[in-house]
């Protein structure tokens, strides 16, 4: 949202160097485009920032693009709706004409039984669409967060969602992705732009598969693979560890769900090996820790096939910003001196690969593996020994751009 604040400072300086305190901001959404490696969700959350600026600063205005794009040039070369729509905003906000000045924009959204009603304002002669199809680039879910395609249908100046995976759809989203190039639009012609709405329980999953997780608190929610994590900070979904006091035990839930599949997740609790509760998210650089110890009274729970489960093992944990080798320096049972497991040796450079890893050792096993977090989708991730290669994950090539849902909740339970 600092983007919003650097666009109301733009502005407030032309309008003081031009001595107009009014004077008419109107600009162009981002296209849509396929922008590398980022993940496919950030540029949306960039278009919902752009959308803010006309509601919280006044007298400008948007112009949305995502029916003009080229997904393969930056771009776009079909200037003339866009210079149309620069017009009507013009027209109707800064010379009184009578014209709509764009799309529908969202109003509301109410919840019926098993679907979502979604209400608009400014649809003009009514919502339709620019191909004669039903509403798409519509998504809902559920508390759990996982979103799906929705069945969309046009009611007056309203679209109604449902699907028959969801029964008690909370949530909604529309365009959500840097390639969606959507259908819905009003009559006049002007495109709906992204939003979304709606609210998510962010630990509904862990407490649905694991109900002692309710005693615990929540310090980070992390969506693995985000473009904004590098080697030296995370970027959290949640982040309240400033908020966390005193502590008898943390927990760790990995959550990993592969399209037409149902989700696997392990839950893995232990004794504090640290005081503080930034110590114990992913190890960056940032957060200046290098962890390499045994951890006691450890409890796993998972449905995944072959994980050692039960309570009151013993953990070995792996957690740094440093490149690391194979070799056992710290003389772990049955550790390999060849391969990538759970006795590793850190090594230069510290802002290096990373790992993120909880280990049984007895029973040769890695519980849950979070390595090279800074490459984005190629984030390394796992629960329980990688099929083929190293046990950890390391150079496995089993990323996060495997899975439609990656999450890591970090959690403590209060000291009583």
């Amino acid at each position: 949202m600092i983007y919003v604040k650097k666009t109301e400072a733009l502005v407030k300086g032309w309008r003081r160097a031009w001595d107009q305190p009014d004077l008419p901001y109107y600009y162009v959404q981002i296209a849509p485009f396929t922008y590398g490696n980022e993940s496919v969700h950030v540029l949306p959350a960039f278009w919902e920032v752009q959308a803010a600026i006309e509601k919280q600063i006044p007298h400008t205005g948007m112009v949305v693009t995502n029916d003009v794009a080229d997904l393969k040039d930056i771009h776009p070369r079909n200037k003339k709706p866009v210079g149309h729509r620069l017009a009507q905003q013009a027209l109707a906000n800064t010379y009184d004409r009578d014209v709509i000045d764009g799309g529908p924009q969202f109003q509301k959204m109410d919840m019926e039984d098993g679907r979502l009603r979604i209400r608009f304002t400014r649809t003009g002669s009514g919502l339709t669409t620019r191909d004669g199809k039903s509403p798409d680039w519509f998504e809902i879910t559920a508390e759990d967060g996982i979103f799906v395609p929705a069945q969309a249908s046009i009611h007056g100046d309203t679209v109604v969602l449902s699907s028959a995976d969801i029964k008690k759809p909370v949530a909604m989203r529309y365009a959500w992705s840097m390639l969606a190039e959507p259908n819905l639009r009003n009559i006049e012609g002007f495109p709906v732009g992204a939003f979304r709405a709606g609210k998510i329980n962010e630990r509904f999953i862990v407490d649905s598969q694991v109900p002692e997780a309710k005693a615990y608190e929540l310090v980070y929610s992390f969506d693995i693979g985000n473009t904004r994590t590098n080697k030296k900070t995370a970027s959290y979904r949640v982040d309240r560890s400033p908020e966390v006091g005193s502590f008898d035990r943390v927990a760790y839930f990995l959550a990993l769900k592969k399209a037409d599949e149902s989700l696997k997740y392990v839950w893995v609790t232990m004794d504090p090996f640290a005081k503080e509760a930034a110590k114990l998210g992913v190890p960056t650089s940032g957060v200046g820790a290098t962890v390499t110890q045994w951890v006691d009274n450890v409890a796993v729970k998972t449905n995944v096939k072959g994980l050692q489960t039960g309570n009151g093992l013993k953990g070995y944990i792996e957690f740094w910003p440093n490149n690391y080798n194979p070799k056992n320096s710290a003389h772990i049972p049955g550790a390999s001196e060849d391969a990538f497991d759970f006795g590793d040796t850190p090594t230069g450079p510290f802002e290096g690969y990373g790992s993120m890893q909880i280990h049984i050792p007895s029973e040769k096993q890695t519980v849950l593996a979070l390595n090279n977090w800074s490459t984005g989708p190629k984030t390394e991730v796992g629960i329980g020994n990688c099929p083929t290669g190293n046990p950890d994950y390391t150079f496995s090539g089993v990323t996060a751009d495997t899975y439609e849902l990656k999450r890591l909740f970090v959690l403590v339970r209060p000291r009583r």
